[in-house]
């Protein structure tokens, strides 16, 4: 009765064999029987409890091993990822470097393209000036040697029409 107050399933059990050996000693077999049938189903009972509880652990046991290897895979996805964004970090920075002094160099060439411009433009500017300078200087001769050539021959005829009226 203790037992039964207590739920204590082991005693509760032995207490119904020891029962069952007393009344089969006393030659109350019926009594033996029915406290053996109550034995035998507090112990299949207890046994039920023990493998449910042992399926339950591996139950237990199975889910905790199947969350730890998915949080195996888990980690090693992120290790994935993380070595995928850090390649991909350094492709982008090796892209932006290699942009970068592509970018140098044409805006090197670009600006010694126009320093060349430039340059011939002063060429032809400076020619340009030659040319003007020697043209004026032609057109300066020419008309000097136009007056010389007007003017003294007007003076010269002058001087031989005088010295033919002295003659």
């Amino acid at each position: 009765a203790l037992a039964k107050r207590k739920n204590a399933l082991e005693q509760i059990m032995q207490g119904h064999e020891v029962l069952s050996s007393i009344h089969a000693a006393t030659g109350n077999y019926l009594s033996a029987w029915k406290e053996h049938q109550l034995y035998t189903s507090k112990k299949d009972s207890i046994f039920q409890l023990e493998k449910s509880k042992q399926l339950l652990e591996l139950q237990t046991q199975y889910e905790t091993e199947k969350k730890d290897r998915q949080i195996s895979d888990l980690n090693k996805d992120n290790e994935i990822k993380a070595a995928t964004i850090q390649r991909n970090y350094f492709f982008f920075g090796g892209l932006f470097i290699i942009l970068s002094i592509a970018f140098l160099f044409w805006n090197s060439h670009q600006k010694q393209k126009q320093r060349a411009i430039a340059q011939e433009q002063k060429m032809r500017l400076r020619e340009a000036q030659i040319n003007a300078v020697i043209d004026s200087q032609e057109k300066e001769r020419k008309r000097f040697a136009s007056d010389l050539h007007d003017g003294m021959g007007q003076l010269v005829s002058a001087l031989q029409l005088n010295i033919q009226s002295i003659k």
